[in-house]
């Protein structure tokens, strides 16, 4: 007796779902241990890599487009472009998993208030495929996985994050242009477009002359994609389906007449091959077409080609299984794509505070064989607006704080994008508190003093001060203080105003030393007035000292003596005219003095007028 299909697939469930075995919990059971997907271009785990057997229920239902009831574990991504495909392969291609579903969702640091991006499932089929837009770079991602109705199992996941080229036709005639080798998904094929014969004389015209008699297609769901090689080099790349249960063929061709234009197209590589899973070109194939079968030795694969730089090729993709899916694309080898180039110019400032206007330019992009005819932007997290358009698309601000990515796609007018992304391209603060210590000096001579004050900028309420080193500032707290340094030293200042933001900034001070030489005064008046009112010795350095000075009157009588006595002109140091507290009478007086100058003891001998 045949049973139905369903009837098998229930009774495999019953099996599945059979308590004879138990399961210990999957480590990203829960949202705050989601495992880190780190690989983002056409990854792919190996068959049964991840498992929900034994995972709990979580409390939060999404939107209710999922088994409110499911048995869920937890994935994480920061984007690094646009666009996700996400897909669960389960039971019979991918693991045990019958009914997978999957969830995206901006990650919240696992929080309460989850925002659903997208939901998907997989309805009666094993393999779910989720695709979202939007997604800005350099902001983290979850997505959840789980089983219809409480179902567990084990399953396979692939994902894609990638900028998509412009959206391919049917026909040649409206094929996507390409321009770089960045991989990227088609999310479905369905149809053949107005031209179902363009693949006539080639191996996937598999119904040759009696097709063509009776008005077979040779493409069922097709797609074009042309570029120009920019080099002489090799090209291979891999075409694997979403579906792995899926026939992709393709042929290429060399485009004589241009890259929408199919006339007189020269066929270089053919496969249609009934082998399921990845096909494409590589480097070490040998075949040049494997044909409709499936037959020993054919793997899906045909020896990769020889680029000529300036000639235009073109790829009909076609996928015989007319399921709808589509199909993921990698390119390899070392010819590359005629490309235009994004530049993002940055702003004069790469660091900005929360609500304060940027601007951003891409006016320097070029494209050396046509023009640029749009800007497309994306300003990161929190930015305002979020996206723009535009060489020069206004000011943006920001909302939230932190690093920002910058995303410039620009698309030529022959149909092709490529897209620049910049990390950490600008910084914006939540607080932009900034100080600068003012002076008009560079240097200050030893013993003088100089004045210091501070430009505060972007402060919130009151502002308070601490400089140092304290002992050279005539003030610490204060916003103008004075310094009088006796050394080269660094003076700095911490702001911090009512938000609790700080702000440094330091100032290197030189401190010049004056070296006079020795001066000794021939007269002096002691009259009190604070203008030559003692006899001293002038000039000198810093080191330099008056080791002992003696007064004589011109008798020899000894009237003053000192040691150890300070260099300068000072009314407070020398000798006053007295004696023993006496005023001494104008007249002429000898002295001598022995001096510690430049390293060494010299000897000075005069004589000095006392005058009243």
């Amino acid at each position: 007796m045949k049973l139905h299909l369903f009837c098998l697939k229930t009774l495999f469930i019953v099996c599945l779902l059979s308590p004879m075995e138990a399961f210990a919990q999957p480590a990203n059971d829960l949202c705050d241990q989601a495992v880190e997907i780190v690989d983002l271009e056409n990854f792919c785990s190996n068959v049964g890599s991840y498992s929900n057997e034994g995972a709990t229920s979580s409390d939060f239902s999404g939107d209710g487009t999922l088994s409110a009831t499911g048995k869920d574990i937890w994935f994480r991504f920061t984007a690094m472009a646009s666009h996700v495909t996400i897909t669960i392969r389960g039971l019979g291609t991918g693991g045990t998993l019958v009914s997978p579903e999957v969830q995206l969702l901006r990650d919240n640091q696992c929080g309460n208030e989850f925002q659903v991006l997208d939901s998907e499932t997989s309805g009666f089929s094993d393999i779910v495929e989720l695709n979202k837009g939007g997604l800005i770079p350099g902001v983290s991602y979850l997505f959840r996985v789980q089983g219809a109705d409480v179902r567990e199992g084990t399953f396979q996941l692939c994902i894609n994050n990638y900028f998509p080229p412009q959206t391919p036709g049917s026909d040649i005639e409206i094929a996507s242009f390409l321009c770089d080798k960045s991989a990227f998904v088609v999310q479905q094929i369905e149809g053949a477009g107005l031209n179902d014969n363009e693949a006539d004389d080639t191996c996937l015209d598999v119904g040759g002359v009696l097709g063509d008699i009776f008005g077979e297609p040779t493409e069922q769901s097709s797609t074009w994609f042309t570029w120009i090689a920019a080099n002489d080099g090799t090209l291979e790349f891999t075409l694997d389906p979403l579906n792995p249960l899926d026939d992709i063929d393709f042929a290429l061709f060399q485009l004589p007449n241009g890259i929408n234009n199919g006339d007189g197209k020269i066929l270089l590589r053919c496969m249609a091959t009934a082998c399921e899973g990845p096909t494409g070109l590589n480097a070490t194939s040998t075949d040049l077409e494997e044909d409709a079968d499936c037959d020993e030795g054919e793997d899906g694969f045909v020896r990769a080609i020889e680029m000529t730089a300036g000639t235009a090729y073109g790829l009909l993709i076609n996928n015989f299984t007319e399921s709808g899916s589509g199909f993921t694309v990698e390119f390899g080898g070392t010819g590359e794509f005629q490309t235009p180039e994004a530049i993002i110019t940055p702003p004069e400032s790469d660091r900005v505070c929360l609500g304060v206007d940027v601007s951003f330019d891409g006016s320097s992009s070029s494209f050396s064989n046509g023009e640029i005819v749009s800007y497309e932007w994306v300003f990161g997290l929190g930015a305002e607006p979020a996206t723009g358009m535009g060489a020069n698309p206004g000011p943006v601000s920001y909302d939230v704080p932190g690093e920002k990515t910058i995303v410039l796609t620009i698309t030529t007018d022959l149909g092709c994008k490529i897209t620049e992304v910049v990390e950490s391209f600008i910084r914006v603060d939540s607080c932009c508190l900034d100080v600068n210590i003012v002076s008009d000096f560079t240097e200050v001579i030893v013993g003088e003093s100089a004045d210091l004050s501070t430009d505060v900028s972007e402060a919130v309420g009151e502002v308070s001060y601490q400089w140092a080193p304290a002992d050279i500032l005539s003030c610490t707290d204060c916003p103008n203080p004075m310094i009088t340094p006796t050394e080269d030293v660094a003076v700095s200042v911490i702001v911090v105003d009512e938000q609790g933001c700080e702000a440094t900034d330091t100032l290197n001070v030189e401190v010049r030393i004056i070296i006079e030489d020795i001066s000794i005064p021939t007269a002096f008046t002691p009259d009190f007035d604070t203008t030559n009112d003692r006899f001293n010795i002038l000039g000198g350095g810093p080191e330099d000292r008056i080791i002992s000075l003696q007064i004589y009157t011109r008798w020899g009588n000894l009237v003053y003596e000192a040691e150890d006595l300070q260099l300068g002109n000072d009314h407070n140091r020398g000798w006053d005219g007295n004696y023993k507290g006496e005023r001494l009478n104008p007249d002429v007086y000898i002295y001598h003095a022995v001096i510690f100058e430049s390293g060494q003891e010299v000897e000075y001998t005069g004589d000095i007028t006392l005058i009243r």
